[in-house]
Protein backbone atom coordinates (compact mmCIF):
# COMPACT_ATOMS: atom_id res chain seq x y z
CA UNK A 1 0.00 0.00 0.00
CA UNK A 2 1.48 3.41 -0.92
CA UNK A 3 2.27 5.77 1.95
CA UNK A 4 -0.38 8.41 2.53
CA UNK A 5 1.68 10.91 4.46
CA UNK A 6 3.57 13.92 3.21
CA UNK A 7 7.02 15.34 3.77
CA UNK A 8 5.43 18.38 5.38
CA UNK A 9 3.74 16.15 7.98
CA UNK A 10 7.06 14.49 8.73
CA UNK A 11 8.61 17.94 9.04
CA UNK A 12 5.98 18.85 11.65
CA UNK A 13 6.81 15.69 13.60
CA UNK A 14 10.51 16.56 13.61
CA UNK A 15 9.74 20.17 14.62
CA UNK A 16 7.75 19.02 17.64
CA UNK A 17 10.58 16.69 18.65
CA UNK A 18 13.10 19.53 18.46
CA UNK A 19 11.34 22.43 20.15
CA UNK A 20 7.96 21.20 21.40
CA UNK A 21 4.64 22.23 19.94
CA UNK A 22 4.29 25.34 22.13
CA UNK A 23 7.56 26.75 20.75
CA UNK A 24 7.17 25.32 17.24
CA UNK A 25 3.92 27.24 16.89
CA UNK A 26 5.60 30.59 17.50
CA UNK A 27 6.21 32.65 14.32
CA UNK A 28 9.85 33.34 15.19
CA UNK A 29 10.66 29.71 15.91
CA UNK A 30 8.90 28.18 12.94
CA UNK A 31 6.64 28.88 9.99
CA UNK A 32 4.25 26.25 11.38
CA UNK A 33 1.12 27.10 13.37
CA UNK A 34 -0.55 25.15 16.15
CA UNK A 35 -3.60 23.97 14.15
CA UNK A 36 -1.46 22.75 11.23
CA UNK A 37 0.91 20.90 13.58
CA UNK A 38 -1.93 19.24 15.48
CA UNK A 39 -3.60 18.25 12.22
CA UNK A 40 -0.35 16.88 10.75
CA UNK A 41 0.41 14.79 13.84
CA UNK A 42 -3.17 13.52 13.89
CA UNK A 43 -2.95 12.43 10.25
CA UNK A 44 0.31 10.61 10.92
CA UNK A 45 -1.26 8.86 13.90
CA UNK A 46 -4.15 7.72 11.71
CA UNK A 47 -1.74 6.52 9.02
CA UNK A 48 0.58 4.66 11.40
CA UNK A 49 -2.17 3.42 13.70
CA UNK A 50 -0.28 4.48 16.82
CA UNK A 51 -0.31 7.45 19.22
CA UNK A 52 2.60 9.74 18.42
CA UNK A 53 1.81 12.67 20.68
CA UNK A 54 0.47 13.51 24.11
CA UNK A 55 -1.47 16.70 24.84
CA UNK A 56 -0.88 18.54 28.11
CA UNK A 57 -1.30 22.01 29.60
CA UNK A 58 1.94 23.31 28.08
CA UNK A 59 1.09 22.07 24.58
CA UNK A 60 2.14 18.74 23.11
CA UNK A 61 5.03 16.31 23.43
CA UNK A 62 5.81 13.08 21.63
CA UNK A 63 5.14 9.61 22.96
CA UNK A 64 7.93 6.99 22.99
CA UNK A 65 6.60 5.74 19.64
CA UNK A 66 6.64 9.26 18.24
CA UNK A 67 10.20 9.86 19.43
CA UNK A 68 11.29 6.53 17.94
CA UNK A 69 9.97 7.59 14.52
CA UNK A 70 11.64 10.99 14.51
CA UNK A 71 15.04 9.68 13.41
CA UNK A 72 13.46 7.77 10.52
CA UNK A 73 11.41 10.83 9.59
CA UNK A 74 14.55 12.98 9.54
CA UNK A 75 16.25 10.39 7.31
CA UNK A 76 13.35 10.57 4.86
CA UNK A 77 13.48 14.37 4.85
CA UNK A 78 17.25 14.38 4.30
CA UNK A 79 16.89 11.88 1.46
CA UNK A 80 14.17 13.96 -0.16
CA UNK A 81 16.32 17.08 0.04
CA UNK A 82 19.31 15.20 -1.40
CA UNK A 83 17.12 13.92 -4.25
CA UNK A 84 15.91 17.44 -4.99
CA UNK A 85 19.48 18.77 -4.93
CA UNK A 86 20.67 15.97 -7.23
CA UNK A 87 17.89 16.70 -9.70
CA UNK A 88 18.84 20.37 -9.64
CA UNK A 89 22.49 19.47 -10.23
CA UNK A 90 21.61 17.32 -13.23
CA UNK A 91 19.42 20.06 -14.66
CA UNK A 92 22.12 22.70 -14.16
CA UNK A 93 20.25 24.54 -11.38
CA UNK A 94 22.42 25.67 -8.46
CA UNK A 95 20.77 24.74 -5.18
CA UNK A 96 21.59 23.26 -1.79
CA UNK A 97 23.06 24.57 1.45
CA UNK A 98 25.97 27.01 1.70
CA UNK A 99 27.49 27.95 5.05
CA UNK A 100 29.25 31.31 4.98
CA UNK A 101 31.32 32.82 7.76
CA UNK A 102 32.04 36.52 8.07
CA UNK A 103 34.58 38.47 10.10
CA UNK A 104 32.93 40.29 12.99
CA UNK A 105 34.38 43.68 12.09
CA UNK A 106 32.54 44.01 8.78
CA UNK A 107 29.73 41.44 9.07
CA UNK A 108 27.10 44.19 9.17
CA UNK A 109 28.78 46.32 6.52
CA UNK A 110 29.86 44.04 3.69
CA UNK A 111 27.92 40.82 4.18
CA UNK A 112 24.32 42.09 3.68
CA UNK A 113 25.00 43.47 0.19
CA UNK A 114 26.87 40.34 -0.88
CA UNK A 115 24.15 38.16 0.59
CA UNK A 116 21.38 40.01 -1.28
CA UNK A 117 23.19 39.80 -4.62
CA UNK A 118 24.00 36.12 -4.10
CA UNK A 119 20.42 35.20 -3.17
CA UNK A 120 19.13 37.13 -6.17
CA UNK A 121 21.47 35.21 -8.47
CA UNK A 122 20.92 31.80 -6.82
CA UNK A 123 17.47 31.79 -5.20
CA UNK A 124 17.48 28.01 -4.73
CA UNK A 125 20.55 28.07 -2.48
CA UNK A 126 19.93 27.99 1.27
CA UNK A 127 22.54 30.42 2.61
CA UNK A 128 23.51 30.19 6.27
CA UNK A 129 25.64 32.96 7.83
CA UNK A 130 27.77 33.01 10.97
CA UNK A 131 30.06 35.71 12.39
CA UNK A 132 33.34 35.05 14.18
CA UNK A 133 36.88 36.34 14.67
CA UNK A 134 39.75 35.37 12.35
CA UNK A 135 40.91 32.32 14.31
CA UNK A 136 37.34 31.06 14.67
CA UNK A 137 36.69 31.35 10.92
CA UNK A 138 39.89 29.47 10.09
CA UNK A 139 39.03 26.69 12.56
CA UNK A 140 35.48 26.39 11.15
CA UNK A 141 36.80 26.16 7.59
CA UNK A 142 39.21 23.41 8.57
CA UNK A 143 36.46 21.51 10.41
CA UNK A 144 34.13 21.88 7.39
CA UNK A 145 31.60 23.76 9.52
CA UNK A 146 31.91 26.57 6.98
CA UNK A 147 32.11 26.31 3.20
CA UNK A 148 33.59 29.78 2.80
CA UNK A 149 34.44 32.85 4.85
CA UNK A 150 34.66 36.59 4.20
CA UNK A 151 37.73 37.98 5.89
CA UNK A 152 40.90 39.98 5.40
CA UNK A 153 44.08 38.59 3.94
CA UNK A 154 45.68 38.32 7.37
CA UNK A 155 47.67 35.25 8.40
CA UNK A 156 45.80 32.95 6.01
CA UNK A 157 47.17 29.39 6.45
CA UNK A 158 48.75 27.81 3.38
CA UNK A 159 46.20 24.97 3.38
CA UNK A 160 43.36 27.45 2.70
CA UNK A 161 42.77 29.22 -0.60
CA UNK A 162 42.24 32.99 -0.49
CA UNK A 163 40.48 34.81 -3.33
CA UNK A 164 40.50 38.61 -3.27
CA UNK A 165 37.06 40.16 -3.79
CA UNK A 166 37.89 43.79 -3.08
CA UNK A 167 40.71 46.04 -1.90
CA UNK A 168 40.38 48.44 1.02
CA UNK A 169 42.92 51.16 1.86
CA UNK A 170 44.48 50.78 5.31
CA UNK A 171 43.87 53.46 7.93
CA UNK A 172 46.03 54.40 10.90
CA UNK A 173 44.59 56.32 13.86
CA UNK A 174 46.74 58.22 16.33
CA UNK A 175 46.21 60.17 19.47
CA UNK A 176 46.39 63.95 19.13
CA UNK A 177 49.82 63.99 20.75
CA UNK A 178 51.38 61.31 18.54
CA UNK A 179 54.29 62.53 16.36
CA UNK A 180 52.54 61.28 13.20
CA UNK A 181 49.15 62.79 13.99
CA UNK A 182 49.72 66.07 12.14
CA UNK A 183 50.84 64.48 8.88
CA UNK A 184 48.42 64.46 5.95
CA UNK A 185 49.51 60.92 5.07
CA UNK A 186 51.86 58.25 6.36
CA UNK A 187 53.57 55.31 4.70
CA UNK A 188 53.61 51.78 6.07
CA UNK A 189 57.32 52.21 6.65
CA UNK A 190 56.54 55.10 9.02
CA UNK A 191 54.51 52.73 11.19
CA UNK A 192 57.27 50.17 11.63
CA UNK A 193 58.68 51.71 14.86
CA UNK A 194 55.19 52.18 16.32
CA UNK A 195 53.38 49.92 18.70
CA UNK A 196 49.98 49.33 17.16
CA UNK A 197 46.95 47.09 17.54
CA UNK A 198 44.73 45.62 14.86
CA UNK A 199 41.15 45.18 16.03
CA UNK A 200 40.55 42.63 13.28
CA UNK A 201 42.87 40.17 14.99
CA UNK A 202 41.11 40.30 18.33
Amino acid sequence: MPARFTLRQLGHLVAVARVGIDRAARPRASAFRLPSISSAIGQLEAEFGAPLSRRHAQGMSLTPIGRALVEKAQTVLDSARALSDEAALLSGLVRGDLSMGCLLTFAQILAPQLRRSFVAAYPEVRLHQAEDHQAGLIAALRDARLDMALTYDLAIPTDLEFTALASFPPYAMFSATHPLAERESVALEDLRPCRWCCWTCR
